[in-house]
């Protein structure tokens, strides 16, 4: 059992040699094998945290007793003996006989019942001190035990927070062996149906590696079902622009915490599909990145979003940053005339054909003046976005290494290669 998280890496390695060298059979048994295993490492995993559940519970039984224990001591009463009366007093003397006043003692009765008296007290004594030694000990007992079972209880938590990262972890291991098994052909959508977020991950990676051999539009449309599925509504064929979206009702509702990270990775498959396709009648271009628009604006709605959503939503805003002004065209500062090319003054005796010529060339001119400052501005503003974007890809990049998300490093690095160019 100590060696199935190396097996697992094993056998995926193994299989994504196989799929390199083109041998798709081969890559899908050991990719096989290695779900097979991840899945019995996530077992274990999940059969530590009931174990620790189970102990935590018992724990906090335990506590509970040891405190009504400890509270039922101070509220118990003590008992009191009666106390001994006291002995009587000596009679009194005649007064008229002076000498035998004066000469007179105790009889031995009264002696008798003094010192039983004051063996009655010492013995009540003795009984108070042993009574409150006991109860002293007693209450020593309780709260040790209560110190003992809340140190028990706070084990069996951490015990139970260690065991359910390390599901997390083992969990997240699994999905990346179930995407490969994707890219590969191996079917795992059986092993998914139950989970939202898994199986929005596994749509999306076939949509990933359907690209050059799906047709844009179906890409498009699998996209928007797999949306749908997660209550992302997908835009109109006409981008809005984004400060128009964000006053949208439908942009404002709270996207479900397991969906964010399957919204966030549709938008950024959206793009990839807008990457690695052409234009043609029955796409547009603009289709994907109005839908990649949307998922960014749902995604950031998502409530206590994980970290690994978080890290992808800034991702997908850096690759929307980067490219929001690419659709301005720029006109080439060779298209705007310089200034000895500018018109000469015309002579006094110049002819109205002339005249009209000279401001028709004056009014082109001044069009290509304005032309050109407006593409500075295009410029100007292009070069902001990519340092914005910049910015907010380099704290991406040091999530996902945090994290040790390979692809998305992988992904940061190469947007990071193309903003900067």
């Amino acid at each position: 059992e100590k060696d199935l998280d190396l097996r697992v890496r094993y056998q995926r390695a193994l299989g994504l040699c196989y799929d390199d060298a083109e041998e798709a059979s081969l890559a899908g048994q050991c990719l096989t094998k290695a779900k097979e295993l991840a899945q019995r490492r996530c077992t274990i995993a999940q059969e530590e945290v009931d174990a620790s559940t189970t102990s935590l519970e018992e724990a906090s039984q335990a506590l509970e007793a040891a405190k009504n224990a400890r509270l039922a001591l101070d509220d118990e009463d003590e008992v009191i003996d009666e106390e001994a009366p006291a002995p009587a007093p000596a009679a009194d003397v005649p007064e008229d006989d002076a000498t035998t006043a004066t000469e007179a003692t105790l009889d031995t009765a009264q002696r008798d019942s003094m010192a039983e008296y004051e063996a009655r007290e010492k013995r009540k004594s003795d009984l108070e001190d042993a009574r409150k030694a006991k109860r002293e000990n007693a209450l020593a007992k309780a709260d040790a035990a209560v110190l003992k079972a809340e140190q028990a209880r706070s084990d069996a938590e951490v015990r139970q927070t260690k065991a359910m990262d390390v599901t997390k972890v083992e969990r997240t291991k699994l999905e990346d062996v179930f995407l490969h098994c994707v890219h590969v052909g191996v079917d795992v959508k059986s092993d998914v149906a139950e989970d939202m977020r898994a199986k929005s991950l596994v749509d999306i990676q076939g949509v990933k590696s359907g690209l050059g051999s799906t047709s844009p539009k179906d890409s498009l449309a699998s996209l928007v079902t797999i949306l749908s599925e997660l209550g992302v509504e997908a835009p109109g064929s006409t981008p809005v622009p984004s400060d128009n979206e964000e006053d949208e009702e439908i942009e404002k509702a709270t996207l479900a915490t397991e969906a964010a990270e399957g919204v966030a990775d549709a938008g950024r498959c959206a793009l990839r599909v807008a990457d690695f396709s052409d234009e043609g009648s029955d796409f547009s271009k603009s289709e994907c990145v109005a839908l990649a628009r949307r998922c960014a604006l749902r995604a950031g709605h998502a409530k206590d979003s994980p970290p690994h959503a978080r890290m992808k939503l800034d991702l997908l805003k850096c690759l929307l940053t980067a490219r929001e002004l690419d659709d301005q065209a720029c006109v080439p500062l060779a298209s705007v005339k310089s200034g000895g090319e500018k018109r000469k003054p015309l002579k006094e005796d110049a002819t109205q054909a002339q005249r009209e010529e000279a401001e028709k060339a004056e009014r082109k001119l001044e069009a290509a003046r304005r032309e050109k400052l407006r593409g500075r501005e295009v410029d100007a503003a292009r070069l902001a976005r990519r340092v914005e974007a910049l910015k907010l890809l380099d704290r991406t990049l040091l999530a996902a290494k945090r994290l040790d998300a390979a692809d998305v490093i992988e992904e940061g690095c190469v947007a990071a290669w193309n903003i900067g160019l």
